[in-house]
């Protein structure tokens, strides 16, 4: 039974109240207005439904704490759509506009103290994690937007993230992490600049955390548990700061042979400017050339590109953790398709957690399951650039990792 919540209900009419000035003071009924007037009383309403349930506490802060992160993003979206134009509303005179965007300024100040204070997570939140996610998946919906209006760049953007997709899936999974094949220098130098594209971190940080990754899988030594929900396996992880349990394990894991490879001591070296350089400044340069056009570049190669590569990754985390078969080991990995679709053959993740050291990923072939990563250190074997590799019918030899 729902009880009443008198300070809940207080909460739930502030909204309205605050939807009604910024529709008195404004002509202009712009999105980020209703989104945000809108988010406020979705998010207070919840409060008030749920503060007094009873039932599992766990399951009533889930929804709350959900509606207060959506709320988050939408108080911080409103803030991305002011703050290029603020400068200039000023000058016009425009103080209304001006005003609007320093109480926008400060109400996702207040939240984010609020949300901090209000959900205790097992570790602090990462903000700074936070808003950089958060800024550049509004960035690549501004990024679709443009590519909608071209097809012929939207098809480009597409294989440009499979492409660079390559980085992650042949070069830190399958080269770096678990040692399933050897390459020579060219391929390597090759594979480090898509990860570098894909900028998730220097391959060492990567391969470090994904080693600790299959020797802890879904416990909390787990830099992604599955066990803390789906949500945290595929984005929430990277939201907050690390667990003690992982970096206690991580500092157990055989690494030091990454830094070896002079390649990924390079990328070690330069990160992070290097990997936010090739990944929004080289798409920048390459929209100006191709398209005549900077915007082009950073928000259809730049961000657009990187979210489809970055979501694609994550779904390995998330997705293929949770749906799927396991036809190989009764563990929480699964043979996902829709993950092997979105990431180049990698949600074949039953066999994979079964025999990490299997190049391939996956138990059939090319022609027989969808594995393009496969497909393309083949192709490298062909020309002699990837050689000695594993797999599981033919090497029975474990790898450590």
């Amino acid at each position: 039974m729902i009880g009443y919540d008198a300070q809940a209900a207080q909460r739930a009419v502030g909204p309205l109240l605050l939807a009604a000035a910024y529709f008195a003071s404004f002509g202009d009924a712009t999105i980020w207005l209703c989104l945000a007037a809108s988010a406020d009383v979705l998010v207070h309403a919840t409060h008030a439904l749920f503060a007094s349930r009873s039932g599992s506490r766990e399951g009533r802060c889930n929804v709350v704490s959900t509606c207060d992160a959506l709320h988050l993003c939408v108080l911080y979206g409103e803030f991305l759509w002011r703050l290029p134009s603020w400068h200039q509303h000023y000058v016009e005179g425009d103080f209304a506009f001006a005003l609007h965007t320093l109480v926008a300024i400060a109400r996702l100040f207040v939240m984010c103290r609020t949300f901090a204070r209000e959900h205790r997570f097992l570790t602090e939140i990462n903000w700074f994690m936070c808003l950089y996610v958060v800024a550049t998946h509004f960035a690549a919906l501004q990024g679709l937007y443009m590519a909608s209006q071209n097809l012929m760049m939207l098809a480009e953007v597409i294989i440009c993230y499979q492409v660079c997709g390559w980085g992650v899936t042949a070069g830190m999974h399958r080269l770096w992490s678990h040692r399933s094949y050897k390459a020579r220098t060219p391929l390597r130098f090759f594979l480090m600049i898509l990860a570098s594209i894909s900028n998730q971190g220097s391959i060492y940080h990567w391969c470090r955390d994904h080693r600790t990754h299959h020797k802890n899988s879904d416990t909390d030594a787990d830099p992604h548990d599955s066990n803390r929900g789906f949500f945290y396996a595929h984005t929430g992880w990277l939201l907050l700061k690390k667990h003690e349990k992982v970096k206690a394990a991580g500092k157990k894991i055989p690494h030091a042979d990454l830094l070896e490879d002079w390649v990924v001591r390079l990328n070690y070296e330069l990160n992070p400017l290097w990997d936010q350089f090739w990944c929004f400044g080289m798409p920048t340069l390459y929209g100006l050339w191709r398209y005549n056009s900077l915007a082009a570049g950073f928000f259809v190669f730049g961000a657009l590109r990187w979210i489809l590569v970055l979501q694609a990754t994550w779904c390995v985390n998330s997705v293929a953790h949770w749906f799927g078969d396991r036809p190989y080991t009764d563990i929480k990995p699964t043979e996902s398709l829709l993950t092997t679709i979105v990431a180049c053959g990698e949600g074949w993740h039953n066999w994979h957690h079964s025999y990490p050291y299997d190049y391939a990923a996956s138990e059939l072939g090319f022609s027989e399951a969808w594995n393009p990563t496969k497909l393309f250190i083949d192709a490298m074997a062909v020309v002699g650039q990837s050689y000695d590799r594993k797999r599981k019918t033919l090497d029975s030899a474990k790898s450590d990792y």
